[in-house]
C-alpha cells in the first residue's frame, strides 16, 4: 500500500494503491480508478500476479500520449518487487525481461 511514481521523459506516472483494493493513477493529464487483487506467484523471486479492473477512466493523454479509454478493462501483469518495498516494477513475461519501471515508493 502507499504512493509510488515512475518518471520517463519528464513525464510523472503516480500509483497510489490503497489496503481496500483501491488504485489510483495520474499520468500527464489522464486519471484512472482501478480495483485490483495481488496473488502470490514466485515470493521467493519478489513475483506478484496484479489483476487490475479499471472502473473510471478520463480518456486524456497519458504520458505516452495515449488517449484511450479503458474504462471496464481488465488487465492482468506481473509485479516485480525490488528492494521490497521500495520499488517494483510491471513485467510482461515470466522472465521479467518485458518491464516497466521501477517505480519508486514516495515517502
Amino acid at each position: 500500500m502507499g504512493t509510488w511514481i515512475y518518471s520517463k521523459n519528464g513525464c510523472n506516472e503516480q500509483y497510489e494503491f490503497t489496503a481496500t483494493g483501491s488504485r489510483l493513477v495520474h499520468s500527464n493529464q489522464e486519471v484512472v480508478k482501478a480495483i485490483y487483487e495481488v496473488t502470490n506467484v514466485d515470493k521467493e523471486r519478489g513475483v506478484y500476479l496484479l489483476k487490475d479492473t479499471v472502473i473510471e477512466d478520463n480518456g486524456k493523454p497519458d504520458c505516452s500520449g495515449s488517449t484511450s479509454d479503458m474504462s471496464g478493462d481488465v488487465v492482468e501483469v506481473l509485479l516485480f518487487i525490488q528492494n521490497f518495498p521500495d520499488r517494483f516494477s510491471f513485467c510482461f513475461n515470466q522472465q521479467l525481461t518485458n518491464c516497466v519501471g521501477p517505480f519508486v515508493k514516495q515517502r
